[in-house]
């Protein structure tokens, strides 16, 4: 039920559910290390969404090039790569996705630091399924509001603090 209303899903009259205008989500996981790609595997399953790997930016590129997808999970272990290059890499792709950087640990100067390479958001690598899901969920509808898509997730209005 969630994922419909997450989605944008409509039923139509034999039960199936339609997309309305909106892109299937999808993940784009740029890793070497099988344990987090077989992890996204399954937590991408769960949710009902596609799922491709790249083993390097430049694979990445040809893959999106054909094959876009919105939301991209980019290792910072990547051997023989400087993260903070990779998301500027990534960032210049076509439709913009949303980068996650999967890392060992968080902290405010990393997710700063994210931000200012444009990527999305850090997740650390060790998330729980819960954890990984609402990352990637956030990800994806954030892109959908980038591109004005409907996803008919009624996002509350953005409150304005009151001034003091």
């Amino acid at each position: 039920m969630w994922i419909s209303s997450i989605f944008g899903a409509a039923r139509n009259g034999k039960g199936r559910c339609q997309a309305e205008k909106a892109v299937r989500p999808g993940i784009l996981v740029i890793t070497v290390d099988d344990r987090l790609y077989y992890w996204l595997f399954s937590i991408s399953i769960d949710i009902g969404w596609s799922i491709r790997r790249a083993r390097t930016v430049e694979e990445a590129r040809e893959d999106f090039s054909s094959r876009p997808m919105p939301v991209v999970v980019y290792d910072e272990r990547l051997p023989r790569a400087d993260w903070r290059n990779g998301l500027r890499r990534l960032s210049a792709f076509p439709e913009h996705p949303a980068v996650l950087l999967a890392v060992p640990e968080v902290d405010e100067d990393l997710w700063q630091t994210v931000l200012r390479c444009q990527g999305y958001d850090v997740v650390k690598r060790s998330a729980g399924g819960n954890e990984w899901m609402q990352m990637l969920r956030f990800a994806w509808l954030s892109k959908e509001e980038r591109a004005g898509r409907p996803h008919n997730g009624n996002p509350a209005p953005c409150a304005v603090a009151p001034s003091a």
